[in-house]
């Protein structure tokens, strides 16, 4: 809730790690502009691998973390993500640190972060970036700005509204045997 008062809860949340790209994009460029793909089969590649932790440097972690994270989008929206060896990839995953080449760089002061302490969890984040999908106002949405790591994560309804409401969402049927 916003009260517009520095309380303990707005100090806490300030110093919590936190999406490296802005809730508003910046005014001068287009990077900052989230759109649509035009289809919904993707594919992408994990060019090169973390150097720092030691989990992640085995590329078959890396991977598997990289899947699962699509794989939450996937089981919810009307899209088919693979992955590829293909330089020409639609999506090209990088490791990289501070100033990369963007106007968002990380990994430097206020605890701004692209990568953390769940893979998995900060990837579902940032693939949905590249879905579409802006930072929610929802506590707790894997797209509010905010990461919370959770050791029973799930993406929450404001997430499926969103990436549905650019792909298409899965139905659920129900069948009822008498």
């Amino acid at each position: 809730m916003t009260t517009g008062k520095l309380d303990e809860a707005t100090l806490k949340l300030m110093n919590s790690p936190r999406c490296h790209l802005p809730d508003f994009p910046a005014p001068h460029n287009n990077k900052g502009k989230r759109f649509a793909w035009r289809k919904t089969k993707l594919t992408y590649n994990i060019n090169n691998f973390p150097t720092s932790s030691s989990d992640m440097q085995d590329p078959n972690n890396v991977g598997q973390a990289i899947q699962t994270a699509f794989n939450d989008w996937t089981s919810v929206a009307i899209l088919d993500v693979q992955r590829s060896s293909a330089t020409n990839a639609d999506i090209q995953i990088q490791f990289r640190k501070r100033s990369h080449g963007d106007d968002y760089p990380f990994d430097g002061p206020g605890i701004i972060l692209a990568h953390g302490i769940n893979l998995r969890q900060v990837a579902t984040h940032e693939i949905g970036h590249v879905l579409g999908l802006d930072h929610s106002d929802v506590s707790g949405a894997v797209m509010y700005p905010y990461y919370s790591f959770s050791s029973n994560f799930k993406l929450a309804d404001d997430d499926i509204r969103g990436i549905g409401s650019l792909y298409g969402q899965f139905s659920v049927l129900y069948f009822y045997i008498f």
